[in-house]
């Protein structure tokens, strides 16, 4: 919710346990209200009652980026950022591990990729078997064709 400095919300207000006061663009509301302080962007029109929404948003203006990868020289302005670029990017979280190879991957869909590898097609003929699917259909091919 974005609120112009000073204004309160109309739950605070209407409640006679809180007592609200103003000052230079920071709102105080003190009672039983999940509101204490409305932190005020000194750049824009943006507040929260959140300081800590309020640090990550000024950065947007500062450009700060104080979360930087420790394998390359990458920062970033959230924290959050940070964690997706090791997880994507350095592969750091790899939550996906083979159970035929013990290779571990951070995607699932580079996983079910690689499952793929270890799956066997067997000749229902013979004892022939292959790991590619259309390597048994060639070879099926010995069984049914007939000599002319």
């Amino acid at each position: 919710m974005v609120m112009e400095p000073g204004e309160v919300p109309e739950d605070i207000l209407g409640n006679e346990n809180n007592v609200v006061a103003s000052c230079s663009g920071t709102t105080v509301v003190s009672g039983k209200s999940k509101y204490t302080t409305l932190h005020q962007c000194q750049h824009c029109v943006y507040s929260t009652y959140r300081k800590y929404d309020l640090n990550k948003h000024i950065r947007t203006h500062t450009g700060e980026k104080p979360f930087s990868c420790s394998y390359c020289t990458t920062s970033f302005a959230q924290n959050s950022a940070l964690k997706a670029h090791l997880r994507l990017v350095h592969r750091v979280e790899k939550p996906h591990t083979c159970q035929h190879c013990k290779q571990t991957f951070s995607r699932k869909n580079l996983f079910q990729n690689h499952l793929r590898m270890h799956e066997e097609f067997s000749c229902p003929y013979c004892c022939y078997t292959s790991d590619k699917q259309n390597e048994l259909t060639e070879h099926l091919n010995i069984h049914t064709s007939t000599c002319i």
